[in-house]
């Protein structure tokens, strides 16, 4: 049997296939939102907007709370949706290249060498709020 996290992500390859959006044109996360796996928020990540807009992504939303519900008995709270820019990757390139690295710290009483690092890679999916 399939867990809900697996039927929620066919559901949302199948309804960017339907809104005419390629495989691999995004990535995208289905969290789960409670114990029982029947709540979903999704995070979207794609390249550049969607031919259409914001109506066009809030059609893809609701086709997909709509199939996880019908198909399923699946509740999608939400979709977030991120785009990349040109200008903003730069920006992150930039600020990481500059950062230093934390200074070493020893610990312990046989001088075991820890080194903690404070740079901090790009992620999938940045802040939501």
């Amino acid at each position: 049997m399939r867990t809900n996290r697996e039927l929620v992500v066919k559901i949302v390859r199948d309804a960017m296939l339907l809104s005419e959006v390629l495989s691999g044109s995004y990535k995208f996360k289905a969290l789960s939102l409670n114990r029982e796996g029947d709540r979903f928020a999704v995070l979207l990540d794609i390249p550049t907007p969607l031919r259409g807009g914001p109506n066009r992504q809030m059609d893809v939303e609701s086709l997909v709370k709509r199939l996880a519900r019908e198909r399923h008995a699946i509740v999608v709270t939400s979709m977030y949706w991120r785009s990349a820019d040109v200008h903003d990757r730069k920006a992150v390139t930039r600020t990481v290249s500059r950062a230093r690295p934390a200074p070493s710290r020893w610990h312990g009483q046989a001088g075991a060498r820890v080194e903690e690092d404070t740079t901090l890679g790009p992620t999938n999916f940045g802040e939501i709020g």
